[in-house]
């Protein structure tokens, strides 16, 4: 399957970036999901993401009051855990992933032959080449 002519190169995880630098918030939040699936700890989740302590807490805190990620506490450390619902959300996800990234000939198709195209110029004189 081919992949969509519209959408840059996928990063390392297999999401498009649309050309950004960095990642949205919807990426990072898959990334510790998916990183989390095995217990791990918020200093490897870090390491694995190339972020901040405070930027990951950020997110640490949203994805434990969304119920997303599990805490467990092992002696003196806290381990970090994908919950059922966060497994969810992954799939989910990689199903719009997939969707945005391998889009169906049919719609392509669709889109490419009844989407108008614009001839450069003065914006007033908007002409639609058909």
């Amino acid at each position: 399957m081919k992949a969509c002519p519209y959408i840059q190169v996928m990063c390392s995880y297999g999401i498009p970036n649309f050309g950004k630098k960095y990642r949205g918030s919807f990426e990072t939040i898959a990334l510790i999901l998916e990183f989390a699936s095995n217990e791990v700890s918020r200093f490897s989740i870090a390491r694995h993401l190339n972020t901040n302590y405070f930027h990951l807490d950020r997110y640490l805190s949203f994805l434990i009051k969304t119920g997303f990620i599990e805490i467990k506490f092992c002696g003196k450390r806290i381990l970090y855990k994908t919950s059922e619902k966060g497994f969810e959300f992954l799939r989910l996800y990689r199903i719009l992933l997939g969707m945005i990234a391998f889009p169906s000939q049919e719609s392509m198709s669709g889109v490419s032959k009844s989407a108008p195209k614009l001839i450069s110029g003065d914006v007033s004189e908007e002409r639609h080449v058909e």
